[in-house]
C-alpha cells in the first residue's frame, strides 16, 4: 500500500472470526480506524494499550531500549493474559514480578543493540537497529540521541543503506533532522555501502550507483560533510576503525536495512573466530 489506510488494510488480514486482537494506543487515527473496522466485521474483540496501560511500565527499564519498545511491551503483555485466559493459566501469565524481569532480560538482536568493537570497552561502538521504515528510523535516532548525549563523544558516524524498495532519500532527510545538543549535526561522518559481506551470496545485489546517489543526497543536506562510499560491508568496518583511530570515543550508527545489519553481524562473528 501508497498510503497508512492501504497498509493498515492489508495488515488486518491477519484478523480472523472471534479471534482477540491487540493494538497500540500510539496507532494513527487512521490505521486505527481500518482495525477497528475490520474487528467489528470478524466480531474479533479489540484490545488498544499503550505503555500507560500497566503500572510502572512507562517508567520501566527494557532490555530493549527505547522509549517506542514500551508500547511494544503492552501489546505483548496483553497477548499474554489473553492466551492466559484461553488456556486457563490466568494467574501465570499476568502482569506480575515475574513477566516484569522478562521485560527487563528481553534482548533481540539487532534491534537497540549496542556491539564494541574497539580496543577498549567502549571507545568504538556500533548502534545496530535494522530500522526500515520512517516511523522506525525515528525511534532509532531518538534512540541513538539519547543515549549519547550525556557522554558527548568525540565522533560520530552514520553506516547506512537501505533495500530496493525503500523510499531511502526520505529516511535520509529524516536522519538530517536530529542535532546535538549544541545544535550541530548529530553525525560527522557517513557511509554507504552496500549488503555484501563477501562470505555468502547478499540478500539483494545493488549497482554502487545506488550508494553514490544516497551520498550526493547527503551531500546536498550537508555540503561540507564527510560522505563516502564503501564496496562492501567488511571495507565498512575497516574504515570506521580509521576513522576513529587517534579518538578516544567514537559511536556509529548502523541502520536502514535488517540485511546491513545481518551483515554486520555475521561478519564480526567470522573476525571474532579468526582471531
Amino acid at each position: 500500500g501508497n498510503t497508512i489506510t492501504e497498509i493498515a488494510g492489508q495488515k488486518s488480514g491477519i484478523i480472523k472470526s472471534s479471534i482477540p486482537v491487540v493494538t497500540t494506543s500510539t496507532q494513527t487515527d487512521e490505521a486505527t480506524a481500518v482495525f477497528e473496522k475490520v474487528a467489528e466485521e470478524q466480531k474479533a474483540p479489540l484490545f488498544v494499550v499503550g505503555e500507560h496501560s500497566y503500572e510502572g511500565l512507562s517508567k520501566m527499564q527494557l532490555g530493549i531500549a527505547g522509549d517506542h519498545q514500551r508500547s511494544n511491551a503492552a501489546i505483548a503483555i496483553k497477548a499474554c493474559e489473553l492466551f492466559g485466559e484461553q488456556v486457563g493459566e490466568k494467574s501465570a501469565l499476568t502482569y506480575g514480578a515475574e513477566m516484569k524481569q522478562s521485560l527487563q532480560k528481553t534482548f533481540w538482536p539487532g534491534r537497540s543493540q549496542i556491539i564494541n568493537i574497539g580496543a577498549e570497552p567502549s571507545d568504538l561502538q556500533l548502534y545496530v537497529d535494522g530500522a526500515h521504515t520512517l516511523k522506525s528510523i525515528q525511534a532509532c535516532c531518538n534512540w541513538f540521541l539519547q543515549s549519547i548525549q550525556n557522554k558527548a563523544p568525540q565522533k560520530t558516524i552514520l553506516l547506512f543503506n537501505t533495500s530496493h524498495n525503500r523510499d531511502s532519500h526520505s529516511f535520509l532527510d529524516e536522519i538530517s533532522t536530529y542535532k546535538r545538543t549544541n545544535g550541530e549535526a548529530l553525525f560527522d561522518h557517513c557511509i554507504f555501502t552496500n549488503f555484501d559481506t563477501t562470505l555468502s551470496a547478499p540478500p539483494e545485489y545493488q549497482s554502487i550507483d545506488i550508494q553514490e546517489a544516497l551520498k550526493e543526497k547527503w551531500l546536498s543536506i550537508f555540503p561540507e560533510s564527510s560522505a563516502m562510499v564503501c564496496p562492501n560491508i567488511p571495507d565498512s568496518i575497516s574504515t570506521i576503525k580509521e576513522i576513529h583511530q587517534g579518538s578516544a570515543d567514537t559511536k556509529v550508527l548502523v541502520t536502514g536495512s535488517l540485511y546491513l545489519v545481518g551483515g554486520i553481524m555475521q561478519v564480526l562473528q567470522n573476525v571474532n573466530k579468526s582471531t
